[in-house]
């Protein structure tokens, strides 16, 4: 986290400062509920992402967008990388993009970011956070499993055996993997990936350009 931090920092971003005060819990919050041309500019990317081409991304997303901590690349090159992906990389990008903009966006100045709680996260001493409210986990990856507890956006830590291959779970059209979590009071729990999120997962930066919003980093990783 602290890399990754330096190395926006570095590129010129100001990161702002979280606004998340619950301890134990951390509640998305979301300027475009203040901002109509933030809820405008999200509003046409969640619709762009939900095309099947990636045509309707240029008008959304900067001259230059920076991928990874490394490599900035223009508009077209990221398209076309985009276009040639197989089609289960493609959705997986979509469904990315989506979550992260529907868990809130926070301005900083002229610039702002999706998931808000991802630099709140990185500043806690836990790993991953419960994005929604009465989210069930359960005692194996799978929902006819017993119900561990019921959680509501509370921070949590990765569990032991996250990494062991389970099946997948589609929400929404969308495929999910099970992640394992600790939950607050110490019990290991499986929830689906949907409504859980950790500090590597997809996050998106946002600056404005004449005048208008654009995409202009999408990261993953630490």
């Amino acid at each position: 986290m602290i890399a990754a931090c330096a190395a926006l920092a570095a590129a010129g971003r100001v990161l702002p400062q979280p606004r998340h005060a619950s301890i134990g819990k951390l509640v998305p919050v979301d300027d475009c509920r203040t901002d109509p041309e933030l809820a405008a500019f999200r509003r046409a990317l969640l619709k762009a992402i939900a095309q099947p081409t990636v045509a309707p991304l240029r008008e959304l997303v900067g001259p230059m967008i920076q991928i990874d901590f490394e490599a900035r690349v223009t508009r077209d090159v990221f398209l076309r990388d985009m276009g040639k992906r197989p089609s289960d990389a493609q959705a997986e990008f979509r469904r990315d993009v989506r979550d992260a903009l529907e868990l809130g966006i926070t301005k900083a100045d002229n610039r702002a970011y999706a998931p808000s709680i991802y630099l709140a996260l990185g500043d806690s001493d836990h790993d991953m956070v419960i994005t929604r409210k009465g989210v069930k986990v359960y005692a194996e990856p799978k929902t006819t499993s017993r119900v561990v507890a019921m959680l509501s956006f509370d921070l949590v830590n990765q569990g032991p055996d996250d990494s062991l291959p389970k099946d997948s779970i589609v929400i929404g059209g969308f495929e999910y993997a099970w992640r394992q979590v600790v939950t607050p009071s110490g019990e290991n729990a499986w929830v689906p990936g949907k409504y859980v999120r950790g500090r590597d997962d997809i996050r998106l930066y946002f600056e404005k350009i004449d005048g208008r919003w654009k995409l202009t980093s999408i990261i993953g990783g630490d």
